[in-house]
């Protein structure tokens, strides 16, 4: 018996009760008075009861096709319980087994999926829910759906400008009843525009296996002199600001900082901070290029290899112009004031890209709606895989202790690898790649209530300092004593606010946004329908392309689900 019929029961019980107490004893009259309200019981219990279960809908199903009543969403062949959630889905729950259902359910804070939502309602495991809302409401509470409307434009910002033209940017916020309801509103929250004539030619950052001869030549040649350049734009200069030997010593007390080392992870900083180094970088190096329109090269993981980059791979690499070996400047660096002299790797297996892993890892970033979710998975699977398997901690006889500790592995000496270069050129690149989709899909929305509200544990706790992130100066950058380059050091490019436009005002593009085999016309074709089409935004199960991308596309034999789908390179 359902929670709803058992309702109507009451309803009947109480009748009879009425009845008895304040009917004239006429047995005939009061007989057939009890019959009406039980038939009237029924009747109402069994429209509660084909209601409950009108809920349901087939999971293979689009959802422009469904009818805009409220559903229960199951991931498709992701559930382990799937087979025990369909036996219940088809057989009426007693009002002992909802009892315990809303009990287990409110300890993971979710529903019972006997719970009724305003809209939508999400299967998540062992009989329990969450409620979702339609595009343009904001869940409160539990289970209700207010309406929520954008703001008035703000003003447009002040022109930054450099040598490959200006920048302006306005916003405005997304508000329900007086309050902010960032990521419930339809449409952009955010634009930018240019202010200024472009006076110099962009760099160009090439995949690194297609490079051409001249292009490897003058690379080589170019990081030789840049690697013994002992400057403030020299290469080890610029890579002590990652980790060692802790630059910004006022970040020490700040959690994972204790060593005050300059750079961010696992934080809405990460992929500011990260862009602002490799165009570092890039300015440095482009010193000593012949071709000034060459940018420091990506290394597209998402392709199918059986190795990694030829120009990273080994210490002698083959000159084509000059047709001889030479010391390769990418395979490895001194690190200055440690007894630990260069970078170390052990690269325990020489393949990569195993059943498009970083390819759906990828994809499944760069199409959430939430940028969050984008940040996590981009962070814990496509960047730190690559740091992880330069140096797989399988253990060998033959290795000092500590031999990982000094290379891409660690946060103090990986920019001392130039692996990290181009590892850290393909990060910026979806970072690129995630402002254009929304660009072309005009849902940019970069504003402070849509970006830091989403990290959890948002806290103005001095050991968590997510949530006024979004203006913050990034150190180094912003210290014009330790920055001598003018591109970076200028005022108020070096915040999460103004990172997500400067590729346009940093002097670079990317020569191609595709993911392997997966075109970027697939991609926006893939997010448009994903965050337009779709009746609401749910990033548990994203329908692309590549075919439906859930929580589990870790999908490959030899992943442990205990180690965040690892293996090495």
């Amino acid at each position: 018996m359902s929670l709803s019929m058992l309702k109507y029961v009451v309803v009947f019980l109480l009748l009879s009760i009425y009845q008895y107490k304040f009917i004239s004893m006429d047995k005939p009259l009061k007989s057939r008075r009890m019959c009406l309200a039980f038939v009237i019981s029924l009747i109402f219990a069994f429209v509660s009861v084909r209601g409950e279960f009108s809920y349901q809908v087939s999971p293979g199903v689009r959802s422009e096709t469904r009818s805009p009543e409220s559903m229960i969403l199951q991931p498709p062949n992701e559930d382990d319980d799937q087979d025990w959630m369909d036996s219940m889905q088809k057989t009426p729950w007693s009002y002992l087994q909802v009892l315990r259902q809303e009990e287990r359910c409110s300890e993971k804070n979710l529903l019972a999926c006997s719970t009724d939502c305003d809209h939508y309602k999400i299967h998540r495991k062992h009989g329990c829910c969450e409620c979702f809302c339609s595009k343009n409401y904001l869940l409160v509470g539990s289970t209700e759906c207010h309406r929520a409307s954008w703001s008035i434009w703000s003003r447009w910002s002040e022109c930054i400008k450099t040598k490959w033209g200006g920048l302006q940017t306005r916003e405005r916020i997304c508000k329900s009843r007086g309050r902010e309801a960032a990521g419930s509103c339809a449409g952009r929250g955010s634009m930018s525009r240019t202010c200024s004539s472009v006076t110099e030619e962009f760099r160009i950052r090439k995949n690194v296996r297609h490079l051409t001869n001249e292009d490897t030549h003058d690379l080589i040649q170019a990081m030789t002199k840049f690697k013994k350049d002992k400057s403030k734009k020299g290469y080890m200069n610029i890579a002590s600001w990652h980790g060692w030997p802790g630059r910004c010593p006022w970040y020490k007390m700040y959690k994972d900082h204790e060593d005050g080392h300059c750079s961010w992870h696992h934080h809405p900083l990460f992929l500011p901070w990260h862009r602002m180094i490799i165009v570092q970088f890039e300015l440095g190096l482009q010193r000593y290029l012949k071709n000034k329109t060459l940018g420091i090269p990506f290394w597209d993981w998402t392709e199918k290899a059986l190795d990694i980059p030829y120009l990273i791979r080994l210490p002698e690499i083959y000159d084509p112009i000059l047709k001889k070996y030479v010391h390769n400047p990418f395979h490895g660096s001194f690190i200055p004031g440690t007894n630990h002299t260069y970078t170390r790797r052990r690269i325990w297996y020489p393949g990569v890209l195993m059943d498009n892993f970083f390819q759906r890892a990828t994809t499944r970033a760069l199409l959430s709606h939430d940028y969050s979710h984008f940040d996590r998975i981009i962070s814990s699977y496509s960047h730190d895989q690559i740091h992880n398997c330069f140096c797989y901690k399988a253990p060998r006889i033959t290795d000092p202790k500590n031999w990982c500790d000094y290379g891409m592995l660690a946060t103090a000496f990986s920019a001392f690898d130039p692996t990290f270069l181009l590892h850290h050129s393909a990060m910026d690149r979806t970072f690129a790649m995630r402002r254009h989709l929304e660009k072309n899909a005009r849902v940019s929305d970069w504003t402070s209530s849509r970006v830091t509200s989403q990290f959890l544990a948002v806290s103005v706790n001095i050991s968590n300092p997510k949530k006024h992130s979004f203006e913050w100066p990034l150190a180094p950058f912003c210290n014009k004593s330790m920055n001598p380059e003018t591109t970076t050091s200028k005022n108020k490019v070096w915040t999460l606010h103004r990172s997500y436009y400067n590729e346009q005002i940093f002097g670079y593009k990317y020569a191609d946004f595709n993911l392997g085999k997966y075109s970027w016309r697939d991609l926006n074709m893939d997010f448009k329908y994903n965050n337009l089409k779709r009746k609401f935004w749910m990033d548990e199960i994203l329908e692309t392309k590549l075919g439906n991308l859930g929580k589990n596309f870790c999908d490959h034999p030899v992943f442990d689900k205990s180690s965040s789908c690892y293996f090495s390179c």
